[in-house]
């Protein structure tokens, strides 16, 4: 699903209130998600961390998995991401289509229930995010998961959702 909206709508309170990041002031919000993965604007990597250490980071809370099967799953995803040999690379020598695939490969790693992705795409070049919104599609078929994508593109929403959730501002409401 993407909701799609102008800024200051609301759409990444909505994704936070998901991800339990906030509560919210009444009412409760009631997922279903065991997993969780969360795809940020931007990267956010840990700069003193290789581009395998960052995607295999958020597994080592699983205490089920052995390091050596974090290491082979953050090849395996490394390489799903078209960026096998970039392994021991830190964030300072990727380029920033390169940080963002760690970022979404990171969210995807722990094979989520659901996936909250808040503008990942947002200040790429059209060719770059065209070819992450694919890699994303195909990660898809990797392992299948909700998600719900937040976005100010309307070309976005319709190429990526099968649900489109219109917001509109002051005072904020579902418009469609």
């Amino acid at each position: 699903m993407a909701i799609l909206g102008p800024s200051g709508v609301g759409k990444t309170t909505i994704l936070r209130l998901s991800a339990g990041g906030i509560l919210p002031d009444e009412g409760k919000i009631i997922l279903g998600a065991k997993k969780l993965g969360y795809v940020f604007q931007e990267p956010r990597l840990f700069p003193w961390r290789t581009a395998l250490s960052n995607i295999t980071f958020v597994l080592k809370g699983n205490k089920n998995i052995s390091s050596k099967e974090r290491d082979k799953m953050g090849r395996e995803m490394l390489e799903l991401l078209g960026l096998k040999g970039y392994e021991n690379f830190y964030p300072s020598q990727l380029s920033g289509g390169m940080r963002q695939k760690v970022a979404i490969g990171r969210a995807f790693v722990v094979k989520p229930d659901l996936l909250l992705m808040d503008e990942p795409f947002t200040g790429l070049d059209l060719e770059l995010k065209l070819s992450l919104q694919k890699m994303l599609i195909d990660l898809l078929i990797w392992h299948s998961t909700t998600i719900i994508f937040v976005t100010h593109d309307p070309q976005d929403a319709v190429r990526l959702a099968d649900d489109v959730l219109i917001l509109s501002g002051m005072p904020e409401k579902i418009a469609a």
